[in-house]
């Protein structure tokens, strides 16, 4: 097997799929540009096939084929590291641990063009860090940022080290350095709010249950003072009223 070249055969083999298709995709032209004279080369050919490889069709298919090989379906991190002729799956473990396969998982399996296709986006987004021209974080990154939503410190320090892992300019590494601490600090705030919020739902119940108890309150007041008040004069009923009054509002206080 060479290191940076393919057969359709072995392509078809890494892919998961029959040589008559990987031959039916070269006639449309999907490997023009793979081509270095007579050779298909590897990581382009099969970065070819997974940006032309219709997720949302082949999905429907595996779903209605009782059939199916699991074999092409999933593919192992030693056959993913083959696969792009790295030396041993050291480099895949390394990746998985960053998140770079997240999205890759059915269970504890990988799915195998998922699989192809997150190490070919990483070494794309890779290369396209390491030819900027400035400083500055590149588009890519700044994208990957506005998109990240950490559920934990864990998360966040995770994402940044992967970040950091792509950069090779100290001051790309700095600048990724500091959002993460930006990123932390914000993140410990919002957990901070998110504590001293009362749930809506609470708030509603004991409103609720406070004016019950005001109502229920007042509306006793007649029934309970009407005899006591009969043959009274002015002063008397303000002075029995006002501590009837007292008496519910203290109740209400107390609970």
């Amino acid at each position: 097997m060479s290191e940076n070249t393919i057969k359709k055969s072995e392509l078809s083999r890494i892919v998961g799929t029959s040589s008559p298709y990987i031959t039916k995709l070269e006639k449309k032209g999907i490997f023009d540009h793979c081509y270095k004279g007579d050779e298909l080369l590897r990581f382009e050919t099969i970065e070819a096939y997974v940006n032309n490889y219709d997720f949302k069709r082949d999905s429907q298919r595996e779903a209605n084929d009782k059939n199916k090989d699991l074999n092409k379906l999933y593919i192992t991190k030693k056959d993913l590291a083959l696969a792009f002729s790295l030396k041993s799956a050291t480099e895949i473990t390394r990746l998985d641990k960053i998140d770079v396969f997240k999205e890759c998982y059915e269970g504890k399996k990988l799915k195998r063009v998922l699989a192809l296709k997150a190490y070919v986006d990483f070494i794309n987004k890779k290369d396209d860090i390491s030819n900027s021209t400035n400083d500055s974080l590149p588009e890519v990154i700044s994208k990957d940022l506005e998109e990240f939503k950490p559920q934990s410190i864990s998360d966040i320090r995770k994402f940044y080290k992967g970040l950091i892992s792509l950069t090779k300019s100290p001051l790309q590494k700095a600048s990724i350095s500091k959002d993460e601490d930006v990123k932390i600090e914000k993140f410990l705030k919002n957990q901070e709010l998110e504590k001293r919020l009362v749930d809506t739902s609470i708030v509603e119940k004991e409103a609720f249950e406070i004016a019950r108890k005001v109502r229920d309150g007042f509306l006793s007041l007649p029934d309970r003072l009407s005899s006591e008040l009969i043959g009274k004069d002015k002063p008397e009923i303000t002075q029995i009223l006002i501590k009837e009054i007292n008496y519910v509002l203290e109740d209400l206080a107390n609970d």
